[in-house]
């Protein structure tokens, strides 16, 4: 968002490009608090046009209200619903913008909206990730003379494991066992006790709840234990699914977004309701080009009303206008 213009439209000049931003002109992040609220659309590179004036109304049912914005969005883009468009299996772009511009105004974590894929429920999109060599075989994640200096100590092939907190869904650890992975509950006093566990039973994936990372990630030094862990082998993945349905801004993942092995996921079913399990989740540059590439025949399990009405509900503002009401009351 390169700009917010006298007419209150904002110009997203770069939004889908993998071009990093620098933190302090971050095309979600640059837009005020205040601009966010009188912003009228969104005008994409593709030349698009989302309407986003925000409601003021009081919402105090989510689903009445998304089910009013799915009756918009067929009467607005009818002819993109109607129409034989190319599927995008990210998802479509508005509905991308308005989750990165969603996800700085409720928690303050700057998502660039080309790293963000959508789908239906996290376990879903959960398992469709794992299936990625990055994840499912950790030693083709090694290269050049990494590989090598493994192998000479080591011929066994790595396996997958994955480190869970102790408040992760059972369908989780299901989708987990599912895609070949073994999963240990790790559940310790310390992050460097946690660390010590996760090397002990040679975790290829940490995957915890935001409830839990607030509990153990107290300071920053915690928070770069974690940095640390990962960066010592190519194949190590930190995946947070926020559970946390209010605003939050805890200093520890901040940065999350900076970091290429860290993921963040989220539902539509945490923040709404349960019966709408679209989902979305914040990938690596070198994940987003690896789903893209094995999943580029595969559809979108969304349909198109689906994101058009969750477009509508985002930029409206009636989600973030539900939630800080809820957390009020």
């Amino acid at each position: 968002m390169d700009e917010v213009s006298k007419n209150e439209t904002m110009i997203l000049k770069d939004s889908l490009s993998y071009d990093e931003f620098n933190a302090e002109k971050n095309p979600v992040s640059q837009i005020s608090r205040e601009n966010q609220q009188k912003e009228k659309s969104i005008f994409l590179n593709s030349g698009d046009i989302v309407n986003s004036e925000n409601t003021e109304e009081e919402i105090s049912s989510p689903i009445t209200a998304y089910i009013d914005s799915c009756l918009t969005a067929i009467e607005e883009h009818h002819n993109r619903i109607e129409g034989d468009n190319e599927i995008d299996v990210q998802g479509e772009a508005p509905l991308r913008v308005a989750i990165a511009a969603f996800v700085y105004k409720f928690h303050n974590i700057d998502i660039n909206p080309a790293q963000i894929v959508v789908g239906a429920n996290i376990s879903y999109s959960l398992f469709n990730l794992l299936q990625l060599d990055e994840f499912k075989n950790p030693s083709k994640s090694m290269h050049g003379l990494l590989q090598l200096a493994e192998n000479s100590i080591s011929h066994e092939t790595i396996k997958p494991v994955a480190a869970i907190s102790d408040d992760i869904d059972k369908t989780i650890i299901a989708t987990l066992n599912a895609a070949g992975f073994s999963t240990v509950i790790v559940n310790q006093d310390s992050i460097k006790e946690q660390i010590e566990l996760l090397n002990r039973i040679k975790a290829t994936v940490y995957i915890s709840t935001t409830t839990s990372i607030q509990k153990l990630v107290e300071t920053e030094e915690d928070r770069e234990l974690i940095f640390a862990w990962l960066s010592e082998k190519d194949y190590r993945y930190f995946f947070e699914i926020d559970n946390i349905p209010e605003p939050h801004n805890y200093r520890q993942t901040q940065n999350y977004t900076e970091k290429n092995h860290c993921i963040y996921m989220n539902s539509f079913a945490y923040l709404i309701s349960k019966s709408i399990c679209s989902s979305f989740m914040f990938l690596p540059k070198s994940i987003v080009e690896s789903y893209k590439e094995k999943y580029k025949n595969f559809g979108l399990p969304l349909s198109m009303i689906e994101q058009c009405g969750l477009i509508d509900f985002l930029i409206k503002g009636k989600l973030y206008n539900y939630l800080t009401n809820l957390e009020i009351l």
